[in-house]
């Protein structure tokens, strides 16, 4: 992904990981060493009470 990243003379790319950030470390490794400047990402979740807890919130 970087070389084309490269190629393209995008300054910035972005990685996104959902729940987990595994891959972060070398993604950011990665880009730095390529010239290019990460931007990193996680989609989490927000849970009231316990995650495995599928009750609805009430207002």
């Amino acid at each position: 992904m970087l070389k084309e990243v490269f190629r393209q003379q995008m300054p910035a790319v972005a990685i996104t990981d959902h729940g987990y950030m595994y891959g972060a470390y070398d993604f950011h490794k990665q880009a730095t060493a390529a010239g290019v400047k990460p931007i990193i990402g996680c989609e989490a979740y927000v849970a009231p009470e316990s995650r495995p807890l599928k009750q609805r919130v009430r207002r």
